[in-house]
């Protein structure tokens, strides 16, 4: 009777745990959607609000900031958060003559969709977006920027099929997805619980319904060498190990150039070390011709006077 007993209580145990791995793992796949917290009009820009078809029946939510240059600079977000986390940038880049297009990736955001393939089917979305954009300015050269998710994403699509994309920026880009979600534990729950929710990703790969192998960065980099390259990772990032990083620098080519970030985590360099990491974003599109630089303010200074007293 004992160990019957203690058999149903172990396999209580068991259960209880398997149903919240998988839970964790179907949160995971569909993450809650991100409030928008900025907009480019709250930057003080103009834009449109647009939405744009995907090839798989997708419609992903945009904003679109045009100026009269010839560059266009896509922005790709990361997992977990939307279309807002680059908008701060955009006064930075339309003062230097490029037009700023910043979308949901499916599952994020407002656009539609319901799974998260963590770089995989986002590729597509990328895809899209850069066909949205050409069909509307044909002679625009294209700058991809994408954090963690959205530059896994945006290297995955540069490396199928020809795609009209000129350069590329990834911030905190994951090699492969098995690796990131050893990380990812680490980073969201600062170590807590981080051994006994690392299972979760086996559910992940079965809820997702997609071959999550097929997201290996250092092979996509390898495929677009024609493409000048800027990696940028955190020194202290979980989810990047350094050779990890290292393996994605080679993969990249001649045309890879790389900058670490020595006192910033996943994806917080641009907090961290704000204005290294505009200076790193901007000096490789300025050296390339694809941004101009910043112009100096022509804000007169302000002439203060003082009024002249006449004594009797």
């Amino acid at each position: 009777m004992f160990w019957l007993i203690l058999l149903g209580v172990l396999g209580g145990i068991i259960s209880l745990y398997t149903l919240l791995i998988a839970g964790v793992a179907w949160f995971s796949v569909r993450p809650p959607r991100m409030p928008q917290f900025v907009t480019p009009g709250l930057m003080g820009e103009r834009h449109d609000t647009v939405s744009i078809p995907t090839s798989d029946g997708h419609t992903l939510r945009a904003w679109w900031v045009p100026t009269e240059g010839d560059t266009t600079v896509i922005f790709a977000h990361g997992y977990f958060t939307n279309r807002c986390e680059f908008v701060p940038f955009v006064s930075r880049f339309r003062r230097r003559g490029a037009s700023c297009l910043f979308f949901d990736h499916r599952a994020h955001g407002t656009s539609t969709g319901t799974k998260c393939t963590f770089g995989l089917d986002e590729a597509t979305d990328v895809r899209a977006v850069v066909k949205w954009v050409k069909e509307r300015r044909p002679d625009d050269r294209i700058v991809l920027v994408g954090n963690s998710m959205g530059g896994v994403a945006c290297a995955v699509s540069c490396a199928g099929s020809p795609l009209p994309v000129d350069a590329l920026v990834l911030d905190s880009p994951y090699a492969r997805v098995g690796e990131a979600a050893k990380g990812w534990w680490t980073f969201f729950a600062r170590g807590r619980f981080k051994r006994f929710l690392r299972p979760a990703s086996i559910f992940g790969r079965v809820f997702t319904g997609a071959d999550l192998k097929q997201v290996d960065l250092p092979k996509a980099l390898s495929r677009i060498r024609n493409i000048p390259v800027l990696l940028l990772f955190a020194s202290q990032d979980p989810l990047v190990p350094r050779e990890s990083a290292l393996e994605c620098i080679s993969a990249a080519g001649p045309l890879g150039e790389a900058v670490w970030f020595d006192h910033s985590n996943h994806a917080r360099a641009r907090f961290n070390e704000h204005e290294k990491y505009a200076d790193a974003v901007f000096q490789f599109l300025e050296s390339r011709g694809f941004v101009r630089a910043d112009p100096p303010d022509l804000v007169a200074p302000r002439i203060i006077t003082t009024p002249t007293v006449q004594t009797p």
